[in-house]
Order: structure tokens, then C-alpha cells, then sequence
């Protein structure tokens, strides 16, 4: 998947957020020092970017 790609599907996720919930949404480029899932194993060993969708709900 190219990278741009996956930037774009947090970001859809943070405007779903914005539009449904009405609550801002910010979207990073991480690299966590203890992957969590496979799937954080497997991108961040093949040299993909990792992203993540911050929502701060009161």
C-alpha cells in the first residue's frame, strides 16, 4: 500500500469523526517503541509509515 494511501484512510477517519461526533480529530505520523499489533509489526519492519488518529472527547 503506498504510503500516501494510508495517510489518507486516518485521515477520512478523523473528518468521520469531526462530521458524526463533531469533535476534532489529529492525525500523526508515529513510530511506537513497542509495536502492539501484527500489523503494526509487519509495516513498521517492511519501512512503511505508521499513523494514528488522535480524538480527545471531554
Amino acid at each position: 500500500m503506498p504510503q500516501q494511501l494510508a495517510r489518507v484512510y486516518v485521515e477520512e477517519f478523523a473528518l468521520a469523526v469531526k462530521l458524526i461526533a463533531g469533535i476534532d480529530a489529529s492525525v500523526d505520523e508515529y513510530v511506537p517503541s513497542m509495536p502492539i499489533t501484527p500489523f503494526e509489526r509487519k509495516y513498521l519492519a517492511s519501512g512503511h509509515a505508521l499513523y494514528r488518529c488522535g480524538v480527545h472527547a471531554g
